[in-house]
């Protein structure tokens, strides 16, 4: 009975701990979504084309 209990527990535990990691996955793909529009809003009202593809490779983001 006890042991079924603390099985429980530790399952809903793991769960949560699951949906954390991916909720900070989720802010940082947002993040880095974020920086990528802002980054080409910058560059378009400059007149300068950026690079798609080094802003997905994360070269100026940093991941």
């Amino acid at each position: 009975m006890i042991g079924g209990l603390l099985a429980a527990a530790w399952a809903l535990h793991q769960g949560q701990r699951r949906d954390a990691g991916r909720d900070m996955t989720w802010g940082v793909a947002q993040n880095a979504l974020r920086l990528e529009s802002v980054t080409h809003e910058r560059h378009a009202s400059r007149g300068v084309r950026s690079s798609h593809k080094a802003l997905r490779t994360g070269q100026e983001t940093g991941f």
